[in-house]
């Protein structure tokens, strides 16, 4: 684990009440824009965000709100630190049953996990689990209403929080990839073979709108036939993921939005196991 500490961080003990022990780790994102360059930043972005939660007089904060933090490129900074009350989940007894993690993402600039942060991610909730905490690997929306932690990350949480390399292997071929669909223009994602030496003996991809019903037109090249396969699905966030069928041969996925979609925030998610 890359770890910065607080005192690293040029930070004094923290202030927020002893906390032996939780359910388990809480994933959140920042949900408001997020524009990080350059690791050298990193640092004094959180330190920021310690300052704004102390200066808010409303909540009462004594410290950063968050145990740790993971930023884009796998560091994990202390924040509240291990086996401390958070003061993130959204109130006194939800910061008890779950210690909090903050990814540096947002709701603009920087969405996306990379794939440091879901390691870095992993790393801060291994940490905690040797420390104290519960098996327990949620959202912050799951039992508080919030989009937080955002569509890729909680998709991650809900596939199980997994590395985002296969543990089997060593190969830098991901066996999960998370994203949102745009909102103007195509994107097309390759898609993990199956039967290599990676070992994959399936795939999926599946889609979720984070509001209202969302329309995407979706082209499925498969080299084993040298065609597309085109369809459009709907994807209605009152009905969960919906996944689109996978077979062998199947290379690479083109999406885009459908005439009738309603333009709202949509992810996607490829798993291989």
């Amino acid at each position: 684990m890359k770890l910065i500490s607080r005192s690293e961080l040029g930070w004094p003990a923290t202030a927020s009440a002893y906390w032996p022990t939780a359910n388990g780790v809480k994933i959140h994102y920042e949900g408001t824009p997020v524009h990080i360059t350059d690791h050298s930043q990193c640092m004094s972005h959180w330190t920021s965000i310690r300052n704004s939660h102390l200066a808010n007089t409303s909540e009462g904060y004594v410290d950063v709100a968050y145990n740790f933090a993971v930023c884009l490129h796998g560091y994990v900074l202390e924040g509240r630190g291990l086996r401390r009350k958070t003061g993130a989940n959204g109130n006194q007894t939800l910061n008890g049953d779950h210690y909090a993690v903050v990814a540096f993402l947002g709701d603009d600039g920087d969405t996306q996990p990379t794939r440091d942060m879901l390691n870095g991610l992993r790393d801060a909730i291994e940490y905690f689990q040797a420390n104290g905490a519960g098996p327990e690997i949620k959202g912050h929306r799951d039992g508080y209403a919030t989009s937080c932690p955002g569509q890729p990350l909680y998709d991650w949480v809900s596939a199980g929080a997994p590395r985002p390399n296969n543990p089997q292997e060593n190969t830098d071929m991901p066996s999960l990839a998370i994203g949102y669909v745009p909102k103007t223009e195509s994107i097309t994602i390759p898609l993990p073979p199956l039967g290599t030496a990676a070992g994959w003996s399936n795939k999926w991809i599946s889609f979720a709108s984070d509001h209202g019903v969302a329309k995407l037109r979706i082209a499925i090249f498969n080299s084993g036939t040298n065609s597309w396969r085109v369809s459009v699905i709907d994807v209605d966030s009152a009905s969960g993921r919906v996944n689109a069928d996978l077979v062998s041969g199947d290379e690479k996925i083109s999406i885009e939005r459908a005439p009738g979609d309603a333009n709202g925030p949509v992810s996607w998610m490829v798993e291989a196991r």
